[in-house]
């Protein structure tokens, strides 16, 4: 699902393992939705029914403490983008060193094989030198992390600090 996200020109967005605080309004959403799969339904349709109703609840009729009480449903607003159903293939540029990441998520670099992830196995990298044995890693117009040569290191873009839990 991330690729296609990617894919659609959503960036993904990381927090820190292990401190869910970071991400609290999608935490509760999960809560609220276990509600719903605690017993699970007979069937696909069922359960589809009940999501539905969680879906519908959720959005409609619960209010929310982070919007004021009120519910997502009425802070909401359609987006100005719509969506197509179409998923764009990535492109690079000239210059952009291309590379096919492997079924274990590594990709072929000077006849070594580099871990990048699993998530991305058959799609198509890009590598751009930033200067000293570095590389940016890219997945079409996003920027993933960057490569180092000589310690064949990936450091993810946006690699999370430690934050102290208020």
């Amino acid at each position: 699902m991330a690729v296609w996200l990617m894919k659609l020109g959503i960036a993904p967005e990381r927090i820190d393992p292990g401190c869910p605080y970071q991400n609290g309004r999608h935490e509760r959403m999960h809560l609220t939705l276990n509600e719903a799969v605690k017993v699970p339904a007979y069937d696909m349709r069922g359960q589809q029914r009940r999501f539905n109703a969680f879906r519908k609840c959720f959005n409609e009729e619960r209010p929310h403490e982070a919007l004021g009480q009120r519910t997502p449903a009425s802070a909401s607003q359609a987006s100005l983008r719509k969506y197509t159903g179409r998923v764009v293939e990535p492109q690079y540029e000239g210059g952009i060193i291309t590379r096919k990441v492997q079924a274990r998520g590594e990709f072929k670099w000077n006849g070594l094989e580099v871990f990048l992830s699993e998530t991305l196995q058959g799609e198509t990298i890009g590598l751009q030198e930033i200067g000293d044995d570095r590389w940016e890693i890219r997945y079409g117009p996003m920027v993933l992390g960057s490569f180092d040569e000589r310690t064949k290191k990936i450091v993810p873009k946006d690699k999370p600090r430690k934050r102290r839990k208020n």
